[in-house]
């Protein structure tokens, strides 16, 4: 498994923003809680799926993914943890 560093990810994360500048893609919000992720964020995780599917998501959301929470609470558990 080849480890990418978080520069490396966030040139991807720019790439992939500038590409689809123009229309609806969502990859770049988080699947658990919904936020848009920026490449000037620093509390971010790139994952890329056997199949080539990218992830980006929040370090704290990976923490909790497959929680029951809805996206709407884990947002408000974010804000209470401090992280934007």
């Amino acid at each position: 498994m080849a480890t990418v560093t978080h520069a490396q990810a966030r040139s991807r994360l720019k790439k992939l923003l500038e590409a689809h500048a123009y229309d609806s893609w969502t990859g770049n919000e988080c699947p658990v809680c919904g936020d848009k992720i920026t490449p000037d964020q620093d509390d971010w995780e790139y994952v890329k799926m056997k199949r080539g599917s990218e992830i980006f998501i929040h370090t704290f959301c990976a923490k909790h993914w497959g929680s029951d929470l809805s996206k709407a609470e884990m947002r408000k558990l974010r804000a209470k943890e401090g992280r934007q």
